[in-house]
C-alpha cells in the first residue's frame, strides 16, 4: 500500500490519521464524561481536562494534515452514486473538517482568554496572562467549542 493517496485508493498516511482522529475524538468525549462525573475542581478532574486539551491540540494538527492531504494530494473519486449522495458525502466531510478545526480552536480560545496557560502534556506553548482576560471572547469560544462537539457527534453518525 502506498504511503500517500493515489487516484485509486487512499494511502496509509490518510488511513492512519483517520483512525487516530477517530480514536482521539472518542477519548475526548470519555475524558469529559469522566471529568463531569467528579466533584468540581477535583485533582482527577483537572488531569482529565489537561489531557483533553493536549489531545485536542493533537487532533487540530492531524485534522490540518488531513485537509492539506485532501487539498494538495491525489484522492480517489467518490463512488459512482447519485449526484445527490455525492453532494451529501462532500458536505458531511466539509462539516467534519470544520468541526475538527473549530472545536480545538474554541478550546484554545477558552484557555487563553481566561488567562490560563496553553500546554500540551505539561509543556507550555502559551503562558498564562499572555492575552488579557476577555470574558465575552472566552464565552464565545466556549459556545463554539461545545456546539462543534455536539455537531461532530451527529456528523460522525452520518459519516459511518
Amino acid at each position: 500500500m502506498a504511503f500517500f493517496n493515489t487516484r485509486e485508493q487512499f494511502g496509509s498516511l490518510v488511513k492512519i490519521l483517520h483512525g487516530f482522529i477517530f480514536i482521539l475524538v472518542a477519548i475526548q468525549y470519555i475524558l469529559m464524561a469522566l471529568k463531569f462525573s467528579l466533584p468540581e475542581h477535583s485533582a482527577a478532574g483537572v488531569k482529565y481536562v489537561l489531557l483533553h486539551k493536549s489531545f485536542g491540540l493533537i487532533i487540530l494538527v492531524m485534522a490540518a494534515l488531513m485537509i492539506l492531504s485532501r487539498q494538495f494530494g491525489n484522492r480517489p473519486p467518490y463512488p459512482a452514486n447519485s449526484p445527490y449522495q455525492n453532494f451529501l458525502a462532500k458536505t458531511v466531510h466539509f462539516l467534519l473538517y470544520a468541526c475538527l478545526i473549530l472545536m480545538p480552536l474554541g478550546g484554545i480560545g477558552m484557555t487563553i482568554f481566561s488567562e490560563r496557560p496553553l500546554a500540551i502534556f505539561g509543556f507550555v506553548l502559551i503562558p498564562d496572562h499572555f492575552v488579557a482576560a476577555r470574558e465575552s471572547l472566552s464565552h464565545f469560544c466556549y459556545v463554539t467549542h461545545v456546539s462543534a462537539a455536539k455537531i461532530l457527534l451527529a456528523l460522525i453518525a452520518l459519516h459511518t
